[in-house]
Formats: structure tokens, C-alpha cells, sequence
């Protein structure tokens, strides 16, 4: 079953158009691996610093996967990590088991 990752992101203020140039530098990122299904960045147009990122993978153990790399990997900590003068908070990570919907196949 599709394993999602819901989460929102607070830009320092004035910085919210630059946190999401680099979240979606990020998503493009994740495009080369076949177990990410999906990666889509949001903002709301009531709330000038919030910054929505929901992830979409094939498993859980994918996703896992990819945060154990991403500690480990140069290249995926450094994309990671370049975007943490932008954020001035996070909400707590919403894990989410998928359960149908369009455009998912199975």
C-alpha cells in the first residue's frame, strides 16, 4: 500500500518564495527514484509563510529508505540541509497510509 508524507513548513518571513525554489529543487530530486510516486509543493494564499510539501511513496520501507540515505549521502544531505536558513519552523510530520484515489494504480 502507498505510503504518504504531509507537511508544513514555515518560511522566515519574506523568505517563502525562496523556500519553495529550493522545495522544488528537492522534488525534482526525488523524480529520479522509482519508488517516489509523487512529490507536490503548495502554498495557501491566506498564510504568506506557509509552505505545503506532500510526498507520495510506492512502501513506507521506500521512504525510509531514502531518509536513511539522505543522512548518510553527501549529495542528497547537502540538497537537504542548504534549505535550513529558509525555515523558521516545521509542523510535526504527518504520516499517512494511503488508501485509493485517482491516479494510483492497484
Amino acid at each position: 500500500m502507498a505510503y504518504a508524507v504531509v507537511c508544513r513548513v514555515s518560511a522566515k518571513p519574506g523568505r517563502r518564495e525562496d523556500l519553495v525554489e529550493h522545495m522544488l529543487r528537492v522534488a525534482a530530486a526525488l523524480e529520479d527514484r522509482s519508488e517516489n510516486l509523487s512529490c507536490l509543493v503548495a502554498t495557501a494564499d491566506d498564510d504568506a509563510d506557509a509552505v505545503w510539501t506532500w510526498e507520495l511513496w510506492a512502501t513506507r520501507e521506500a521512504h525510509d529508505a531514502y531518509l536513511a540515505e539522505a543522512s548518510t549521502d553527501p549529495a542528497t544531505y547537502g540538497l537537504a540541509v542548504s534549505g535550513r536558513e529558509l525555515i523558521a519552523g516545521m509542523s510535526p510530520v504527518q504520516p499517512l497510509t494511503v488508501r485509493g484515489g485517482g491516479g494510483l494504480s492497484g
